[in-house]
């Protein structure tokens, strides 16, 4: 019962299922059951247990729904159009907060980034789904070899592709997002691109910690806007870099999750080349080397690894001023993390600002002396 993210998903599960008088057998519950260092595997367990002990029965469960198309438990479509979602939405969030530090019009990005999600839901439901598909089946095996190919083409341009490039066209006919979503995509980016905006230098800050607490505004209170409000512009991560280091650093079990969502994220980041391209997911592997260099080598991987390799990564890239590293009160991986970073943060001479989250106090006020010396250092420099 100590982990909030935990408590919150099913206090809001059985909230919406009672509010909403949904029928329990026509409801699904998505869990991971990734082996990481967190309390994932539980979630499943304490969710079981807390519907069986409120007399609501038949909801189904689903685990690793972004996992091995050899899952049995989700068709394989099902798993790529996840996959692709996630993408989009994580990247119409970086878009979002690019533009929204700059806006002269309050307000503006917010209503592209509403009429965005629209857009996006349209396109779906008028040409049934991400991928072109055929109404064929593509068998997992089939589509496993496909992304293996287009990884390698992807991550070694100058190879030969007299091989990839007949792959690459069926992956295109077959896999590839539909010209439809595409299309949307571009138009969404225009929209974004009229958006009046200030040029002016403001410090980059990105948020790292918890997956649950950066994305949730209720339970970090709205650390984004703060952070405009005292003039920085934040970085935001992807919905899908626990998927995607899980499967990297157990890629001897299947490389095929971490190439999906590689392979997956290119194809959405080439519509928004010229806006995002600082801002793109980094190469995990490259954040994976910097973390092992760092000393953090570990059998079971989590989210300690996977922002320390961020931190690293960015660092090295100068892509982030500062970090702000948000986790909910007990959270053992957000204590141990935040005892590392004190180091990296002497090794590295960059701010890591460390903030716990326990629905009572206050944490966010503590960036406010950090925001206005970068912010006084970034107008100097």
């Amino acid at each position: 019962g100590e982990c909030i993210p935990n408590i919150a998903i099913l206090g809001s599960m059985l909230e919406i299922i009672k509010k909403e008088n949904l029928d329990p057998e026509k409801c699904l519950f998505s869990a991971t059951m990734s082996c990481i260092a967190c309390n994932f595997p539980q979630f499943y367990k304490l969710t079981n247990l807390a519907l069986t002990n409120s007399g609501i029965k038949g909801v189904r469960f689903v685990q690793d729904t972004l996992g091995p198309p050899t899952c049995m438990n989700v068709p394989l479509m099902l798993k790529l159009e996840l996959s692709a979602i996630s993408i989009i939405a994580g990247i119409f969030y970086k878009i979002y907060h690019k533009y929204s530090a700059y806006e002269i019009n309050k307000g503006d990005s917010k209503k592209v980034l509403e009429n965005a999600f629209i857009s996006l839901e349209n396109s779906l439901s008028e040409n049934t789904g991400v991928f072109k598909t055929g109404g064929k089946l593509l068998k997992a095996s089939v589509f496993m070899a496909l992304i293996n190919n287009e990884y390698e083409r992807l991550k070694n341009p100058s190879s030969d592709g007299s091989k990839t490039g007949g792959i690459l066209k069926h992956l295109f006919e077959r896999t590839h997002p539909s010209k439809h979503l595409i299309t949307a995509l571009k138009e969404i980016r225009t929209k974004f691109e009229s958006i009046p905006v200030k040029k002016t230098i403001k410090p980059k800050i990105a948020l790292i910690g918890d997956m649950y607490i950066k994305w949730n505004t209720m339970i970090n209170d709205n650390i984004s806007e703060l952070v405009e409000e005292l003039g920085g512009e934040l970085l935001m991560p992807s919905f899908t870099e626990y998927a995607a280091y899980n499967d990297l650093r157990n890629k001897s079990i299947s490389p095929y999750l971490y190439r999906q969502l590689y392979v997956f994220e290119k194809s959405f980041e080439k519509v928004f080349e010229g806006i995002l391209d600082s801002d793109f997911e980094p190469d995990h592997e490259e954040c994976d080397r910097y973390a092992r260099d760092f000393g953090l080598d570990h059998f079971i991987p989590g989210e300690i690894e996977i922002n320390a390799g961020k931190i690293l990564y960015m660092h090295k890239n100068k892509s982030a001023d500062a970090f702000i590293n948000v986790n909910p009160v007990f959270c053992c991986p957000g204590v141990i993390s935040s005892s590392i970073f004190r180091k990296m943060q002497k090794d590295l001479g960059i701010p890591i600002i460390d903030l716990f989250y326990d629905g009572t106090n206050r944490p966010n006020r503590r960036i406010i002396p950090h925001m206005h010396y970068l912010l006084k250092n970034k107008i100097n420099r």
